[in-house]
């Protein structure tokens, strides 16, 4: 093989290989993109009682298969038990979706949703503790 023809293959060797470094790079980067994530988040929601927001935060924003986790901080009183019931939108009626059952002072209660859409809660025994989860 003559030199020429030599130093063009390797050109054209070199040019392919510079050419896939930025392709390959870009590949894994996306990869770790939060919408490809296959660990589910979590959010919490502090239930704090009687204060001017009992619940906080009062929205969350979660994506399908994301994990809820209600903490009850509530120490009023020694400690106040609540519940969370997901209710229909704008009422007091259960809609079937979660209920917590009693909620004791330092426990939690957790949720999944699968389904997308926007879900209000309520504590039936304290209404004014409220808040809704937006699902994506």
């Amino acid at each position: 093989m003559r030199y020429k023809d030599r130093v063009f293959a390797y050109s054209i060797l070199l040019t392919i290989l510079v050419l896939t470094i930025p392709v390959t790079s870009y590949q894994e980067e996306s990869d770790t993109n939060e919408n490809t994530r296959s660990t589910p988040a979590e959010k919490t929601v502090r239930i704090i009682g009687a204060q001017e927001n009992p619940v906080s935060p009062d929205a969350v924003y979660i994506r399908t298969f994301d994990k809820v986790t209600f903490v009850n901080i509530d120490g009023s009183n020694g400690g106040t038990n609540h519940k969370v019931m997901s209710v229909k939108t704008g009422t007091t009626e259960f809609d079937g979706n979660f209920y917590s059952g009693l909620i004791r002072a330092g426990d939690t209660f957790q949720i999944t949703l699968d389904e997308p859409g926007i879900y209000e809660y309520f504590d039936p025994t304290f209404p004014s503790i409220r808040g809704t989860i937006h699902v994506v």
